[in-house]
């Protein structure tokens, strides 16, 4: 299989879906021979697995071998995100630079995954954003890169601490993320708009702890990836004294039993379950009625 640019278009739109994207990653890397297309997958899966040196060590190749500008300036935009996550802001602002500077050599459509994500992160890398708006058409069109906007949008308002405002903007995500059904963003924006508005409106959490609490278990089994999505759902129901954490308190006993999540639970303070914290209030009544008249 030879590289060109409607084969790298169709891996554009495919990665898209992030970490689902895998299998047919796999299947493109067993039958590709461009080395630094192999490594560009390598420096992906080893993202999202978390493993950001190798992943940092896998752009450094895809940016040293490669003679594609699309993905010499995919690789830097990975590069840009992790440094990031990895708190090496310095590093990040540099790179951020140079994607700033080349944006008018790359392609509309990898401009609609690089634009989006430099637009969230101008703002923490003191960075202009101004000059880049020119080309923001295109990326307005993808609802995953929508979703992008609207988080960042939140996120910002955090900083004000505008909690309702930034609650909206996180739905509004979510809604997008839904449209291009990603699982990783649909249930990214549930949980910051539940974790957020917990101290404001703890119903309308509990609203959206039921929906995140859904879309975890449709989607995911890995409880290394979804423990910080478990531990909101955890913490809503019971700030709204809900009876229905019992209904998940075998995966979190579960889970405990796993030395593969050791280490994710030990930086969680996940609350002892105890029957009498809770109180017989109406709708807990009325809830235990309903359940015995189905028994």
């Amino acid at each position: 299989m030879n590289i060109n640019k409607l084969f790298l278009k169709n891996i554009v739109e495919i990665i898209e879906y992030g970490k689902f994207s895998i299998p047919i990653i796999n299947y493109f890397e067993n039958n590709n021979k461009d080395i630094s297309l192999k490594y560009y997958f390598h420096l992906l899966k080893s993202k999202w697995k978390k493993d950001y040196y190798s992943a940092i060590e896998y752009a450094n190749k895809v940016i040293s071998t490669t003679t594609t500008t699309i993905l010499r300036e995919l690789a830097r935009y990975e590069l840009v995100l992790i440094y990031s996550r990895m708190k090496n802001f310095d590093k990040s602002k540099k790179i951020f630079v140079l994607l700033k500077n080349n944006i008018s050599n790359i392609s509309p459509y990898v401009r609609k995954i690089i634009i989006p994500g430099l637009k969230a992160l101008a703002e923490k890398l003191n960075q202009d954003f101004e000059v880049l708006k020119c080309y923001g058409d295109l990326y307005e069109e993808s609802y995953v890169q929508k979703a992008i906007i609207e988080y960042s949008k939140a996120r910002k308002l955090l900083n004000e601490n505008k909690y309702n405002k930034a609650y909206n903007y996180f739905i509004n995500g979510f809604l997008y993320a839904k449209k291009f059904n990603h699982p990783s963003m649909i249930c990214a924006g549930l949980n910051s708009a539940t974790w957020w508005i917990r101290k404001n409106n703890k119903k309308k959490a509990l609203y959206t702890a039921n929906l995140l609490e859904y879309y975890t278990g449709y989607y995911f089994e890995d409880f290394n990836y979804m423990y910080n999505w478990f531990d909101t759902i955890m913490n809503i129901k019971i700030l709204n004294n809900d009876i229905r954490i019992y209904e998940i308190e075998n995966i979190y006993r579960y889970s405990k039993k796993s030395s593969n999540v050791k280490a994710s639970l030990e930086n969680n303070q996940y609350p002892d379950f105890k029957i009498e914290k809770y109180t017989l209030n109406k709708n807990l009544s009325y809830f235990i009625y309903k359940k015995s008249k189905k028994d």
